[in-house]
């Protein structure tokens, strides 16, 4: 019985052509002729390859190529050893898969998953979101339930912060900082300078009244770096200590520190003062700076209405009189 060996070596023997010759030829390599002949295609790279080799190599014969590939599907079929598929050759769903890939791939996503799950376990936990953290400030927005106490650090002060009151609704709340009382209106914000050197430490803003609970947006200010913006006025013929007063066109909030003793804290109501006298230096805090005016011995202090809540005002002492450096915090 013919074979597709045994026809291809038998005409290639008629023909007085040697395997070398075909190689030159057909620029088949030499292990797929002989593969061929001896009907091994173990070694051949693919199904195309092999039907390729013999047409190739039956047509430099002068042979019959139909009759040649022929005589290779009829060897196929009568292996019975050799599966289905790969006679057809055809490879099932599993065989095209990549296993490594896939692999590598759901790696990924269960990393990527776990990141997740980390993250929102963190966040439940501690009570509150992070929304700026870099080299300069720690921003964070947290909801507060009447006595819960929140502890974080400022540079190398530890802050201690608590929710003592809502009232009115939660138009305004009472929070304990550091052991000292503040009062905050609902979207008005304040600045804290814990040691008192122009710096601006942490500022917390009464953001929001959600589901009975008030929301607070706290800034840790990282660099401690001054930011201000700073004008000046001359006092004329005036001496220390001087005199100041602050006049309110509305309710207002304030906060005085004056020459670094106890802050106190008040409301101005519609068209009243308030008087103090200072040596050196006035941190004064507000709710709605705009809605006020404030004389020194006297003159008017310049003071922007843009929207600055903590000013901090320092007396330098000359021999004609008296600067006044005004410090708008940020």
């Amino acid at each position: 019985m013919d074979t597709v060996g045994k026809y291809l070596k038998n005409l290639r023997l008629q023909k007085s052509v040697s395997i070398e010759e075909v190689v030159r030829n057909t620029n088949i390599p030499r292990r797929y002729i002989e593969g061929i002949e001896k009907e091994d295609f173990s070694d051949f790279p693919g199904e195309v390859y092999i039907k390729g080799y013999i047409k190739s190599y039956t047509m430099f014969l002068g042979g019959d190529p139909d009759y040649a590939l022929s005589l290779y599907e009829k060897k196929k079929i009568e292996e019975k050893d050799v599966p289905f598929e790969e006679l057809i050759g055809k490879r099932s769903v599993f065989d095209r898969l990549d296993f490594r890939k896939i692999g590598v791939v759901l790696g990924i996503l269960v990393v990527f998953i776990s990141l997740i799950v980390i993250v929102l376990v963190l966040v439940f936990h501690r009570g509150y979101e992070v929304v700026v953290d870099n080299n300069n400030v720690k921003t964070i927005l947290k909801p507060f339930s009447e006595g819960e106490e929140f502890r974080d650090t400022v540079g190398d002060i530890s802050v201690k912060i608590k929710l003592i009151e809502v009232r009115n609704n939660g138009n305004d709340i009472v929070l304990s900082i550091n052991d000292s009382i503040y009062s905050f209106v609902l979207r008005n914000r304040s600045m804290m300078d814990f040691n008192m050197d122009g710096i601006v430490d942490m500022e917390i803003k009464y953001e929001s009244f959600i589901d009975r609970k008030p929301r607070l947006r706290i800034s840790f200010y990282k660099s401690q770096e001054k930011k201000s913006k700073q004008d000046s006025v001359f006092l004329e013929n005036v001496t220390v200590p001087v005199e100041f007063e602050i006049l309110s066109q509305d309710v207002v909030w304030v906060s005085l520190l004056i020459d670094n003793t106890e802050e106190t804290q008040f409301y101005l109501n519609k068209d009243s003062s308030k008087k103090f006298s200072a040596k050196n230096k006035v941190v004064l805090k507000t709710s709605d700076i705009k809605n006020l005016k404030i004389t020194a011995g006297g003159s008017s202090v310049p003071i922007k209405d843009e929207g600055p809540s903590y000013l901090v005002l320092e007396l330098i002492e000359g021999l004609k009189g008296v600067v006044v450096n005004i410090s708008y915090m940020e």
